[in-house]
């Protein structure tokens, strides 16, 4: 028997979600927040990135270009364009995706997310962001564990302990090579597309500093603070998905 759900609130138009997650993470991450974008109207994509998730590809041959490639495939498949949403590391995936193809997105939203300038990385470069630890890096020097210290102190601080089991039983490791790639968007691509972002109060990983530094290098058409943990999706999944649908419901 199959069940169709009316939407909770009735919307101009739906609008199509691709939400890209970040380090260590997979599209498990999105699923309340889905759910209840679901609810409000929309529609939603959520791909894991090469390596994550259920894809079964080397993790230490991944490259910030080949996760980029894989959004701008999903982008290529779109009859419209779509409001690209990016957490953490995911916000670099995001921006080099709206860089290749402007056309084909129609809002950018970082999500305590690294909204980076030219030559700026994830894990670094005068952005203010706390760096992550890449020395407890594997053998091979191309991948980087997750520690649990890191993710209970800075990634779920505000998340109850059954979900931070959850998120702890299904991180992976992350290619060091996205973490450390410079990205180059241009002002006349990734530039001229509609762009937002929505910071987390009690993140431990992108703080209020970072955040300012990085809106005041990069201003946003408009800025939303929830109150929630990097983790939002978990701690925060109604805020966090009231946030997106106000950004959709934007002129």
């Amino acid at each position: 028997m199959s069940v169709t759900v009316q939407p909770l609130i009735s919307v101009r138009k739906p609008e199509t979600f691709l939400l890209v997650h970040g380090a260590w993470h997979g599209a498990w991450c999105w699923e309340r927040v889905e759910n209840i974008l679901h609810i409000l109207g929309h529609k939603t994509i959520c791909p894991d990135l090469p390596g994550h998730g259920n894809r079964k590809e080397p993790i230490a041959e991944q490259t910030l270009q080949t996760y980029v490639a894989e959004i701008v495939r999903i982008l290529d498949e779109q009859p419209e364009p779509v409001i690209l949403v990016g957490h953490s590391m995911g916000g670099a995936v995001i921006t080099m995706a709206a860089e290749a193809r402007p056309q084909k997105v129609k809002k950018l939203v970082y999500f305590a997310a690294f909204m980076l300038r030219d030559g700026q990385s994830v894990n670094g470069l005068d952005n203010g962001i706390k760096p992550i630890d890449l020395y407890s890096r594997s053998e091979d020097g191309k991948t980087a564990p997750w520690s649990q210290k890191q993710v209970f102190e800075r990634l779920t601080n505000s998340c109850s302990a059954p979900d931070q089991r959850y998120i702890v039983e299904r991180l992976c490791p992350e290619a060091i090579e996205p973490l450390v790639a410079p990205v180059n968007p241009t002002e006349s691509r990734w530039g001229s597309v509609r762009r937002f972002y929505i910071a987390a109060s009690d993140d431990g990983a992108a703080d209020p500093d970072a955040v300012q530094q990085m809106l005041t290098a990069s201003p946003c058409e408009a800025a939303y603070e929830i109150q929630a943990d990097h983790s939002a999706f978990f701690s925060a999944p109604i805020e966090l998905s009231f946030a997106l649908h106000a950004i959709a419901m934007k002129d």
